[in-house]
């Protein structure tokens, strides 16, 4: 049985064997959400979402505290299975600690989750050996139609980033869906909106509020791409030169990300003796530069694509193995395998340099919002040639013709 259908049916025997709750019980933001009826332009859908909503506490020292809560109503039977909560963490630097929920049926029965209902699940993705990144997964079961699943968790952590983002476009109609951020004195925002005209923006003391009413949902159009750029979203963070030390590095410009970025890399491209006779031997004999170039970047393709998902709060995700422990173990992940390509680059006398990008497309970066957290890959820009013809060539400013490849791909 898959995880997730597990998950459905160990909630629905949660919620016969439980006891009903009172409606008098429910927290006031639950009754608040159960009050809010479906408006007509959401009456067809599967479910509407009655409350969408996260506070981040930062704290002059200690961890960082946020409480993310929701309310869905289910239309349809096909939006039973929205019916769901789901709370990440990395174990080691972050810890769920309060988790529950409450299934209320239209004839007014209260049942309550908590923790002990959630299945633990790992996070690692498809060929990825093991990962820190969990999450505890909370399901209504069959709820019946007209149901509200209301959910809250709370959850401590030491940020590796002093950053979070708050998508308020969803592929459902939510009526309300906020954010807000707690900071001590001294300290001050940095908030980034996408697409977001009829965002409103509040202040109470320490607290800052970024709030949207009534999102109608997406049109849904078979095969067309999806529009990023069109989410309503808040980019969070604190201005840079602050105290940060609770809650991770800041970034005032891209030039910061990139010098993070290459702190965490660029120890672990030293060019040692393995990766020294290595690229000797593949590139022996070989007078031409980009024939040189293929020799080492087919060997890198030809490694396993293996992803071991340490360490991700001090940086793992963002720091390559080093490059002769790869060479060694004949497999890594793609900052991995674009890292041993670089050393074996500087070792044949070739330069090349690790490019973060993300994979689902051109428009997912955006410039306005400096954050490490846009990328989900990595590749490396190969020094040309001047003259080299190929698709996969670009001109930089300052270092000239480069080649953009992509290690972990098999062409």
């Amino acid at each position: 049985m898959r995880a997730a259908a597990l998950a459905v049916a160990l909630a629905a025997v949660a919620l016969v064997g439980c006891p009903g709750a009172g409606a008098a019980e429910l927290p006031d933001w639950v009754a608040q959400a159960v009050a809010r009826t479906t408006p007509a332009w959401a009456a067809s859908e599967p479910a509407v979402v009655l409350l969408d909503e996260q506070s981040i506490t930062v704290s002059r020292s200690g961890p960082v505290r946020t409480v993310t809560r929701g309310a869905l109503r289910v239309l349809t039977t096909s939006g039973r299975e929205q019916a769901t909560c789901s709370a990440s963490f990395l174990r080691g630097s972050s810890e769920v600690l309060e988790l529950r929920a409450w299934v209320l049926t239209p004839g007014g029965r209260v049942t309550r989750l908590g923790r002990g209902d959630a299945m633990d699940l790992s996070l690692a993705g498809e060929y990825t050996l093991y990962s820190e990144a969990r999450v505890l997964q909370l399901a209504a079961g069959e709820p019946e139609i007209g149901t509200v699943f209301a959910w809250e968790y709370v959850r401590q952590e030491e940020p590796l980033v002093a950053q979070w983002g708050w998508y308020f476009r969803q592929d459902r109609p939510s009526l309300l869906s906020r954010v807000s951020l707690t900071l001590p004195e001294g300290l001050e925002p940095v908030a980034t909106p996408f697409a977001a005209d009829s965002l409103v923006v509040s202040r109470l003391e320490r607290t800052w509020t970024w709030e949207m009413r009534d999102l109608r949902p997406a049109p849904r159009e078979q095969l067309a791409p999806r529009a990023w750029s069109a989410q309503a979203a808040v980019m969070l963070g604190i201005k840079a030169g602050g105290p940060l030390s609770a809650a991770g590095t800041s970034f005032a410009d891209w030039s910061g990300v990139a010098r993070w970025l290459d702190a965490l890399a660029a120890p672990q491209a030293r060019v040692e003796g393995t990766v020294t006779a290595r690229a000797a031997a593949l590139t022996a004999g070989i007078a031409d530069t980009l024939a040189r170039i293929r020799a080492l970047g087919r060997e890198v393709q030809a490694l396993n694509y293996v992803a071991v998902d340490l360490g991700l709060a001090r940086g793992g995700g963002y720091r390559p193995h080093a490059a002769a422990e790869v060479l060694r173990l004949g497999y890594g992940d793609c900052k991995d395998k674009a890292n041993l390509l670089c050393a074996l680059l500087a070792a044949a006398g070739l330069r090349g340099w690790l490019v973060a990008v993300h994979s689902g497309g051109r428009d997912r970066v955006d410039e306005r919002w400096p954050s490490p957290f846009q990328f989900d890959h990595v590749i490396v820009a190969i020094q040309v040639p001047r003259g080299t013809k190929a698709p996969g060539v670009f001109e930089h400013p300052v270092l000239g013709p480069l080649l953009a490849f992509d290690p972990t791909d098999p062409f």
